[in-house]
């Protein structure tokens, strides 16, 4: 893998932020899911599991529900859950044996197994994971073969295009070679390749189809276009960072400000993040988690918890970020009241070694959750550490 797909992995998964509500598993038998990931030239992405399994039942609450998971895996993968005490997974087992839960499953279109992991994971864990995964199949093999040996069909190129895409490798200057061709297409087969070819926002290919914005919409629908207008702006972003260009930045931001057709705002600021973070620059990165924070404690304070996992587990630290980390901390439980952002609080507290103040936030919630008959175990075991720390 080249300097510049390591590049653009690093930005792109880290700008593409918490549209979606988790992950969207296809409610399908095995084989009709693979056929889709087959048809879609996807991985088919399987969760293995149990309905008495533990680990299995805290992924399906608190992992697979997160917002930056469902958006990596449902833009990449077809998903499945599978019972494997069902008919369904039974047939599954058959051909996939599966000897703990959870155990999760990357298959290709022909059914060949790419990946296979047992265990429970975070979700920080499964987006590397997946990642990976991608970064490790050549989703264009076929078609590559095609087009070397001089195959210059609509179908053939079309495809290979989509798959050097999904691959994470460059694809614009077949496409355009294949545009400005004598290669006989139709206006609608013309303007679909387009689209299809949308790689990279400083590019002419982006500012045709932004032109036709509608059309494009029309053709493949709301969802899958800002995605790939974000794919194409991460891409422009990814350079940026390769070359330590910020006119690069600049220019992602803004094409993805006219190409979006929503959150523009919050994609700037995800983009001007991810590169103070790769570049080190504490001002920067302050001043996108600042704005960020504005967006997230108005609209939906969920997506606080990444920003604040990223911020006390980041790359970039100065004492005027743990400060940050205590203040967003505490707005994002003042607005949650949950056993998830206490230990959010507590967690940047301890950071900052303001010790006595966690464990009373800890004991604060802990009474809160004891009256309502809740588990407060793994509370109290952080703040017997906490304890520890402040003797």
């Amino acid at each position: 893998m080249n300097k510049h797909i390591i590049a653009l992995l690093m930005v792109m998964f880290s700008v593409s932020l918490a549209l979606g509500q988790g992950i969207a598993f296809e409610k399908v038998t095995w084989q009709e899911a693979l056929d889709k990931a087959k048809a879609e030239n996807k991985l088919l992405f399987v969760d293995a599991y149990a309905q008495w399994c533990g680990p299995c039942k805290k992924m399906a609450k608190y992992e697979f529900v997160k917002a930056d998971v469902g958006d990596f895996y449902n833009a990449n993968f077809v998903n499945l859950k599978l019972d494997m005490e069902t008919a369904n997974g039974r047939t599954f087992d058959a051909q996939y044996p599966v000897s703990a839960y959870p155990t999760m499953l990357f298959l290709d279109g022909d059914g060949k197994v790419v990946k296979k992991i047992k265990g429970a994971q975070k979700g920080d864990a499964l987006i590397k994971m997946g990642k990976n995964v991608l970064g490790s199949h050549d989703f264009s093999g076929d078609w590559r073969t095609k087009y070397d040996e001089g195959d210059r069909s609509y179908e053939t190129v079309f495809n290979y295009v989509k798959t050097l895409n999904q691959s994470g490798k460059p694809s614009l200057k077949i496409a355009n070679e294949y545009l400005k061709s004598d290669a006989k297409m139709t206006d609608a087969e013309r303007f679909a390749f387009k689209v299809e070819a949308l790689s990279e926002a400083d590019s002419k290919l982006y500012d045709e189809v932004v032109s036709q914005k509608r059309e494009a919409i029309a053709l493949i629908g709301e969802d899958q276009y800002n995605s790939k207008i974000r794919k194409a702006c991460d891409n422009t972003a990814a350079k940026a960072v390769e070359y330590d260009y910020p006119e690069l930045l600049d220019e992602a931001i803004a094409k993805a400000k006219v190409g979006l057709t929503s959150g523009a705002d919050e994609y700037a600021l995800m983009a001007k993040k991810s590169y103070a973070l790769e570049m080190r620059d504490p001002v920067g990165y302050e001043k996108a988690l600042q704005g960020l924070s504005k967006i997230y404690l108005k609209e939906d304070v969920s997506k606080m918890k990444v920003l604040l996992n990223e911020l006390l587990n980041g790359k970039v630290k100065s004492e005027k970020l743990k400060k940050m980390a205590v203040d967003l901390s505490k707005k994002y439980h003042k607005k949650s009241q949950t056993a998830e952002s206490v230990m959010m609080l507590a967690r940047s507290l301890a950071v900052s070694k303001e010790y006595k103040k966690a464990v009373k936030a800890l004991d604060k919630t802990i009474s809160k959750l004891k009256k309502e008959e809740q588990n407060t175990k793994t509370l109290e075991n952080f703040k017997k550490v906490l304890e520890k720390k402040q003797a």
